[in-house]
This record gives structure tokens, sequence and C-alpha cells, in this order.
């Protein structure tokens, strides 16, 4: 069982790794879109580092803190309970 439990825990830390990274890897592939020159790619590939790093900090942190199933637990159980 806790094999299980260290996947999930994995899962939730690649998500929380994945999100600024994800979203500063898209902000850099629109700008070299726009660029389309050398200097495009290398911020390219700079936003996209810099998610990395940023999202490695904030999973870690968050990992280190309370714990990543947790952490997602209360934001998944945050919605609208009207019962």
């Amino acid at each position: 069982m806790k094999f299980i439990a260290k996947i999930i825990e994995l899962i939730y830390w690649l998500q929380l790794f994945i999100s600024p990274t994800a979203l500063l890897g898209f902000i850099g592939f629109l700008l070299y879109n726009v660029m389309k020159n050398q200097a495009g790619l290398y911020l390219f590939f700079a936003l996209l580092a810099t998610g990395a790093i940023i999202g490695f900090y904030f999973a870690e942190r968050i990992r280190r803190r309370e714990g990543c199933s947790i952490f997602m637990g209360r934001i998944f159980g945050s919605g609208n309970n009207n019962s």
C-alpha cells in the first residue's frame, strides 16, 4: 500500500512541477513564433528552463511542508459545496 501512496504522491508532484513549466513554455513558444529568429529560440528555452526551476522549487516546497496529496486534496475539495 505504501507503493501506491508513493506513486500518487509522485503524480501530484509532477502536476505541481508541470504547471509553471508548461505555462512559461507556452509563452516562450508564442514569443518564438512572433520573433522567428535565433533570439526567439533562446528566449523560448530560457523561459522553459525558468518554468522548470520554478516548478521544481514549488513542488518540493509543498512536498516538504505538507505533502502534495494533502495540498492537492485541498485544491480539489474546495469546489462549490451547496448541499
